[in-house]
């Protein structure tokens, strides 16, 4: 059964006909699919480069080439994605009642030491620092 985003990922590649070559449209639709499942299943602390490769139908060497063409690997997208999401959180007013911790763990983090120094590398400041002073950061996205 074909999906809605398989079917905007296929209209993208065939967009792009005259732009590049075959494998390199092959590699655009798997970096897509593999956003997709990403996305899908962003709360399940288990996922991880096997498990998308294998949702996606590809190897993990050959979803990773597709991804290194846009600067990243499954690991770092999962990674980004996941922080992204509770930076929203921690920032989100309606999710003040919530602990960093039922956050971290929402979104898939069940380490919360890597979660805090993962958190600090890509915005500067703890998710505890960030909560609190979430109206001084409005400019990171």
């Amino acid at each position: 059964m074909v999906n809605a985003l398989d079917l905007v990922a296929l209209a993208l590649v065939n967009s792009m006909a005259g732009q590049r070559g075959a494998s390199s449209h092959a590699q655009a639709l798997v970096f897509m699919n593999v956003r997709a499942v990403i996305e899908a299943r962003l709360t399940d602390p288990s996922l991880d480069a096997s498990t998308v490769a294998a949702a996606v139908g590809v190897s993990v060497r050959y979803a990773n080439a597709a991804l290194a063409r846009e600067g990243t690997s499954i690991r770092r997208l999962i990674l980004a994605r996941r922080l992204a999401r509770c930076r929203k959180a921690l920032a989100d007013a309606a999710q003040a009642g919530r602990t960093v911790t039922e956050i971290a763990h929402a979104w898939g983090f069940s380490d919360m030491t890597h979660f805090s120094r993962s958190f600090k590398c890509a915005y500067g400041v703890t998710p505890s620092d960030y909560r609190h002073r979430r109206g001084e950061f409005d400019c990171i996205q």
